[in-house]
């Protein structure tokens, strides 16, 4: 693990680092898109700004209700707590969408529009999992495989590396979407995939920081909800197409 390395005498963490170029990446993106496939988004810079501050907000929020038996009262009112490590995706998920739709709804975009948006989340998760690997955060169980890495005295599965490679190749399976001209599937697709990618991954997972109801994580009840929620809307679509 990398958690920190020095530049002269400056030293740098891994893990914001990787997470404000995930970021940086990300708004090019946006921009990119915008140009490229002519889609109207009203103040970008807001739109992006607003994204960030509440899938950074939901993300922290979900940590501390799925947390509450490891983190103290002190910590949550700390500034490091705030600024620093400590996220569940699915927060920031969760609030960022509800930010997106809000947005689009205020200024009357349609949803298919921004359906790109999860390439980006996507492509974005992927690389930030690379600074969890760096930082020895969200790491795996026990293991003896050849690839497994050295973290807290044991040898572990590189979950986070798992979880990137799978991100990097839904990345690229949701553009290949976009530019078949599928943009209604895209969010769909996202969803679903993701749902099955965490879910799976969870059993990989070595921190139990962030809770567990019935030996099932936080992060496996979220998925199995959003994954029941669409196909319960997708068949539901589908028995009315048939009317």
């Amino acid at each position: 693990m990398f958690p920190l390395f020095h530049i002269g005498n400056e030293v740098i963490y891994s893990y914001p680092l990787i997470i404000g170029i995930a970021w940086g990446i990300g708004y090019i993106l946006l921009t990119y898109f915008q140009k490229q496939y002519k889609i109207s988004i009203p103040h970008p810079s807001l739109f992006f700004s607003l994204i960030f501050f509440m899938a950074w907000v939901g993300a922290k929020v979900l940590f501390i209700i799925s947390s509450q038996n490891y983190i103290s009262l002190d910590l949550i009112k700390s500034e490091n707590f705030w600024l620093g490590g400590g996220f569940v995706f699915y927060g920031g998920l969760i609030a960022g969408l509800l930010t997106v739709i809000i947005y689009a709804t205020i200024y009357k975009i349609k949803t298919t529009d921004l359906s790109f948006l999860v390439i980006i989340l996507s492509l974005g998760h992927a690389i930030g999992r690379i600074g969890c690997f760096m930082a020895g955060c969200c790491y795996g169980e026990t293991c003896e495989l050849p690839w497994s890495v050295h973290l807290h005295g044991v040898n572990r599965h590189p979950v986070q590396l798992y979880e990137s490679i799978s991100l990097f190749i839904l990345s690229v399976t949701l553009y290949k979407l976009w530019t078949l001209g599928l943009r209604n599937k895209l969010i769909t697709v996202y969803i679903v995939a993701y749902g099955v990618i965490r879910f799976c991954l969870e059993f990989f997972r070595g921190d139990k920081i962030r809770g567990e109801l019935l030996h099932i994580s936080t992060s496996q009840w979220v998925s199995i909800i959003i994954i029941f929620i669409c196909a319960f809307f997708y068949f539901l679509k589908k028995k009315s197409f048939r009317r």
